[in-house]
């Protein structure tokens, strides 16, 4: 999920947003940082499963000598975690494959808010995200 989480990628960060909006935030407009900000605030943490890669274009389909984020030793440092939703097939295949079964740690697997994923509309996407309201509903 680079693209959201460097602030890039118009149609990726707008799709994701998107789907946090109702959570969060009174309007979309409110600057990148106050957004994360928020999320921080709510204990919501956001990070890429892939730490770097090469990549052309927007495609996971193109990403390229992959360097993974160590999850496990992550998650290992958080011991009041209790949810983990990836952002796309990519990320939920590399992340549960770091991760395995976890008793005490829900995995949740979202549909990608990347433009790039166009056969579900942002109205589905958003209605998929709501799998995060338990963890971050006012």
């Amino acid at each position: 999920m680079s693209g959201a989480a460097n602030g890039s990628g118009v149609n990726a960060v707008y799709d994701f947003w998107l789907g946090l909006l109702p959570h969060f935030f009174a309007q979309f407009g409110a600057p990148y940082a106050m957004r994360l900000k928020r999320l921080k605030a709510r204990g919501v943490g956001l990070w890429d499963v892939i730490e770097s890669a090469e990549r052309s274009g927007s495609l996971d389909s193109a990403i390229r000598g992959a360097e993974l984020r160590d999850l496990a030793t992550f998650v290992a440092r958080l011991p009041a975690l209790e949810a983990i939703a990836f952002n796309g097939k990519t990320a939920a295949t590399q992340g549960r494959q770091q991760l395995g079964a976890r008793a005490n740690l829900t995995l949740i697997d979202l549909p990608s808010s990347s433009g790039a994923y166009a056969s579900l509309s942002r109205e589905k996407k958003a209605l998929a995200w709501q799998a995060l309201r338990p963890w971050v509903a006012a």
